[in-house]
């Protein structure tokens, strides 16, 4: 440990001797610098940097207080201590008013070593926690602009993005939504299906499954024919899914819809050609039905496999889509720390993790990182790709080993344009990610280091599937930007509470209920939101 720096207003020598001998006995290792001026005591403080001021209260023609509103306005960042034979308790009251540290009698000396202690611990303290929070607003701000982009990329997608709240309002259109009314987000936020003008039939069928969305919390997809002031007929699809709000209800309802008149044409063209091949069709129905079946039975050893990939989106997709992108993955495994791709440079390829966990962290320039969400086999790493941007503000590094598939960008991007079915399981996915990254800020700013870390142990027990999983405190104090010391107090509690095991890096899950007991409400938004996707 590096010696102290102290620096001392005092005008008696035998006074500053029995300081530094106390000091000294009390095994505090310091440099005691002593000045007895009020020009000697603004010039040090100008000229050095000093860990503790001790001051007298009373000396000839400068008095205590007086030095104090000196260390208060060029250093108001140390610690100041009377150390005064004179001063009576309303003096020290007044003085500990005005902002002073702590004080002590020169009769009774044998306080000031643990004064002293508590000055420097708490000075400690405080530049620690300065710090945590220049770290918290750095990593805020990087997270409001992902959100930003994140937004602008849906509002420039074509599809149409929209909200709905429980009065059938509006409260949130992306601009392809607000271009087709030709209106303003100001103009058409607040206003129902019918004060835009839509079309009877239109308002009562979105009307009835909106309802139908709030009453159940269950997801409808359906399609409807609109005509435009034109008069040309346009066939829509839309999905209207349940937002929960924290107590377990349907807060707003989260819509999309596209135009699928082409597509509509093409299954009627497709309907009259196997009217006239029905023979041909049940031949060709049957023949595909053995592949199938010989496939299905044939593969179970391959890793491509359905039966074997775990992915929650992979296995989301209907078999034929599935085997399309067959001749494009690729099999890896993710070691620990294993960085997929870093902030700035290409992303080369997308990750779908089988199992294990990537933590997506924003790096700051002195090297501070914070975590801004984690990926399981509930999702994917390298989003940035499907929201058309090749590059990404954060790294994505392995803190949980594992395997995926992987597939490279460039063909990632052909394959989501040419599946309407992988589109929207990844605009889903958007969503959900944005409602982790969104809910993490508002956890750092109003949740204890407790429930925060309560949080990251039931996340992280979500995506590993097993109750055992390698976690060392000083990770973990790295992905939540606060001190080890402050892990360690949280880990101890959790352990005599019986919530958790920790031995040697190892993490064991004891007591899941007893952790979402302690948890904090965001644990639950968020894997409402993930829940939801998964079904």
């Amino acid at each position: 440990m590096s010696t102290f720096q102290f620096l001392l207003l005092e005008d008696k020598l035998q006074d500053t001797e029995a300081i530094q001998a106390v000091l000294t006995d009390g095994g505090i290792d310091c440099e005691l610098l002593r000045v007895d001026t009020r020009a000697e005591f603004v010039r040090a403080l100008k000229t050095a940097q000093f860990d503790l001021l001790l001051a007298a209260y009373a000396m000839p023609g400068f008095d205590g207080i007086a030095a104090l509103e000196t260390a208060l306005n060029l250093r108001p960042e140390t610690p100041f201590i009377f150390v005064s034979a004179s001063l009576g308790e309303e003096l020290a009251i007044e003085a500990l008013k005005r902002g002073a540290t702590d004080y002590v009698l020169k009769q009774r000396l044998e306080r000031l070593v643990p004064c002293v202690q508590r000055a420097l611990r708490e000075a400690q303290e405080r530049r620690s926690r300065q710090r945590a929070e220049v770290v918290l607003r750095q990593t805020s701000v990087e997270l409001e602009r992902q959100l930003q982009k994140l937004n602008a990329a849906l509002s420039t997608i074509t599809d149409f993005v929209f909200n709905f709240d429980r009065d059938g309002r509006f409260i949130y259109a992306n601009q392809v939504l607000l271009d087709l009314w030709g209106l303003t987000t100001e103009e058409a936020i607040g206003k129902t299906m019918a004060q835009l003008n839509y079309p009877q039939a239109v308002e009562r069928q979105l009307t009835e499954n909106m309802q139908r969305v709030f009453e159940t919390g269950k997801t409808v997809t359906a399609e409807t024919l609109y005509t435009n002031p034109a008069g040309i007929d346009d066939y829509f699809e839309y999905i209207l899914s349940p937002a929960f709000a924290t107590n377990g209800t349907v807060e707003f309802v989260a819509g999309s819809s596209r135009n699928i008149s082409e597509r509509k044409a093409a299954e009627v063209e497709r309907q009259q050609l196997l009217q006239q091949e029905q023979s041909a069709r049940a031949v060709v129905e049957q023949a595909n039905r053995h592949r199938d079946e010989f496939l299905a039975v044939s593969s179970h050893v391959s890793i491509y496999s359905p039966m074997t990939v775990r992915n929650q989106l992979l296995t989301a997709l209907p078999y034929r889509e599935y085997e399309r992108l067959l001749p494009y993955w690729e099999y890896v495994s993710l070691d620990f720390k294993q960085v997929l791709y870093a902030p700035g440079e290409p992303i080369e390829y997308v990750y779908f993790p089988n199992s294990g966990i990537v933590s997506l962290v924003s790096i700051m320039s002195d090297s501070m990182v914070a975590e801004v969400a984690i990926v399981g086999n509930e999702g994917m790493a390298g989003l940035p790709v499907f929201l058309g941007v090749d590059t990404a503000p954060n790294q994505a590094i392995v803190q949980a080993p594992g395997n995926c598939l992987r597939m490279k960008a460039e063909v990632f991007k052909a394959s989501v344009n040419s599946s309407d079915r992988l589109h929207r399981l990844l605009l889903r996915y958007t969503h959900a990610l944005m409602v982790q990254t969104s809910q993490s800020v508002a956890c750092k700013s109003h949740h204890s280091v407790q429930q925060r870390c309560c949080r990251w142990l039931l996340m992280t027990h979500d995506r590993v599937e097993t109750n055992q999983f390698p976690i060392t405190q000083q990770l973990l104090s790295q992905m939540m930007g606060v001190r080890r010391s402050s892990v360690t107090d949280v880990a101890n509690f959790l352990k005599k509470a019986g919530l958790i095991r920790y031995h040697r890096g190892q993490v064991t899950i004891q007591d899941r209920l007893g952790l979402e007991s302690v948890a904090c409400e965001c644990y639950r938004k968020v894997k409402v939101e993930f829940d939801r996707l998964a079904s």
